[in-house]
């Protein structure tokens, strides 16, 4: 299981969570992030999320997508710290395993 895939899973248990990438989006963006357009674009993904359903269906499919514009937009993750330890852990020792 990838990262992205783990933050999927995860935000589908705990959606409240959302708040950790929104958070590290307005800091980074305050500190003038070298990628402001993948923030910014991640932010309106998030943010749909939070709207509706559907929205949060295809943010669940966005970080589980394979594709080239997925794989884009997830080299500039604003996820990071929405895994707690344990969880981080589980996700580094699967990947271990399919190698």
């Amino acid at each position: 299981m990838t990262f992205h895939e783990k933050v999927a899973e995860v935000l589908e248990i705990s959606p409240e969570r959302l708040e950790i990438p929104l958070q590290n989006i307005d800091r980074w963006l305050s500190k003038n992030a070298d990628a402001p357009h993948r923030l910014n674009e991640w932010q309106r993904i998030i943010q749909e999320a939070q709207t509706s359903p559907q929205s949060f269906q295809k943010m669940l499919q966005l970080l589980r997508s394979p594709s080239e514009t997925a794989l884009h937009l997830k080299s500039y993750t604003p996820f990071h710290g929405i895994l707690t330890r344990e969880e981080r852990r589980s996700t580094i020792e699967s990947c271990a395993f399919r190698h």
